[in-house]
């Protein structure tokens, strides 16, 4: 199903979908307790110079940090799945059949949380008091459209428009949040 008259929802990263899922079930089964997706990897035993380490052992120390900001907003929160940046969101107005930018900007969060709904979009926002919070369900629609995840929740009129600053975490998220929809 299409959105806005937006192109349907490709798969552009080097991963294939089949591997996205994987990746994202053996998330799915760990157990709560804060484990994050994104950083040192078990599998990668490979030399790693010391100043990739600190990048490494910095990002880990970013995501802890984040872990614990959005467990005292929501503290259902067991994991940060992935996270972009940057993003701005928009909504589409259908009268004037174009995008509005709401007050809504900053980091995009991808969580896993220990209660139904079992994930979430969550933006925490730099440029207002509210944030943004968007459940991610099996009936959800997705698009892309350019550098923007598209999205429509099932129970909604409104469409909501992500952009992303940085193509490769437009990337990661647009295939994660597809992963998690078809295997919701």
């Amino acid at each position: 199903e299409h959105i806005g008259g937006c192109s349907p929802l490709t798969n552009p990263r080097e991963k294939t979908a089949a591997a996205a899922r994987e990746s994202w079930e053996e998330a799915a089964a760990a157990p709560p307790g804060g484990k994050m997706s994104r950083g040192a990897n078990k599998k990668d035993v490979r030399y790693q110079s010391p100043l990739e380490a600190q990048r490494r052992a910095t990002q880990q120390q970013t995501l802890q940090i984040n872990l614990a900001v959005l467990t005292r907003i929501d503290p259902s929160v067991v994991e940060i799945m992935d996270m972009a940046g940057h993003v701005v969101v928009y909504r589409f107005d259908q009268d004037t059949g174009g995008w509005q930018k709401i007050d809504i900007e900053g980091s995009l969060f991808v969580i896993r949380r220990a209660q139904h709904p079992t994930h979430r979009l969550f933006v925490l926002n730099r440029s207002g008091i509210h944030n943004y919070e968007q459940d991610v369900t099996h009936d959800m629609l997705l698009q892309v459209e350019g550098s923007y995840l598209i999205l429509r929740p099932p129970s909604s009129s409104t469409i909501i428009g992500m952009w992303f600053y940085k193509d490769e975490e437009h990337v990661a998220i647009t295939t994660l949040v597809q992963s998690i929809v078809q295997y919701l």
